[in-house]
């Protein structure tokens, strides 16, 4: 009886003696899943062809054309961009090396409407002019088709109603990284304007730049 006892009392201390492993406090369950969950991103558009429907384009025109009062190389433009001719917006542009103000007069443009207005050496700019350019640094605007009107909007052909401009104002922005997706995939392939190697066009035909070679940059 008291060996037993005895054994039994040894027995007790080793399981006394033996330290417990620590247990870690469990993670809560919401930061688990919070850990779990992707960042949420920024208001980009991810479609390769529908991004293009977030940049307002259209068809304007140059009503006057004066040299930047406080820069050699730009222009101060008033562009009508609507019906009415009172309806119009400044762009400075840098195109001053390569255009006359004759040049430019009453000429058909491209425009894109919903970038956030700027002030370039002193001059808001509301709206900016499309144009190609080469390897040789010139320049040359896009043409509208024939017959085109104020207020034309450009798409992508055959694509209409994925990448027609879908908002109501030019206060609907494109945000810079939705523009800069845009300009990515803008070129000139067989003397036309294209994304991602589709044609350019409005209701009334496609857009040109003639005196670029294929591979040239839209900007």
């Amino acid at each position: 009886m008291l060996q037993e006892s005895l054994e039994a009392d040894a027995k007790k201390q080793s399981s006394t003696s033996t330290p417990s492993k620590s247990k870690q406090p469990k993670e809560p369950k919401e930061q688990k899943e919070q850990k779990g969950r992707p960042k949420p991103k920024e208001n980009v558009v991810e479609d390769e062809f529908s991004v293009f429907a977030q940049a307002f384009l259209q068809v304007s025109k140059i009503v006057k054309a004066e040299k930047h009062p406080s820069a050699d190389t730009l222009f101060k433009l008033q562009v009508q961009v609507g019906p009415q001719e009172t309806d119009t917006k400044q762009v400075v542009s840098g195109i001053y090396n390569h255009y006359t103000a004759d040049q430019l007069l009453h000429r058909y443009i491209v425009t894109i409407m919903n970038l956030k207005p700027v002030k370039l050496k002193g001059e808001q700019s509301d709206a900016m002019l499309l144009a190609g350019s080469n390897a040789q640094k010139q320049v040359f605007l896009l043409d509208p088709p024939s017959g085109s009107q104020i207020g034309d909007l450009v798409y992508v052909e055959n694509k209409k109603e994925q990448t027609k401009f879908h908002g109501t104002s030019a206060e609907q922005r494109c945000s810079p990284k939705n523009w800069e997706k845009v300009v990515e995939g803008l070129k000139v392939l067989g003397g036309k304007a294209t994304f991602l190697k589709q044609n350019l066009v409005t209701d009334r035909g496609y857009l040109t730049v003639a005196q670029l070679e294929d591979g040239c940059e839209i900007h």
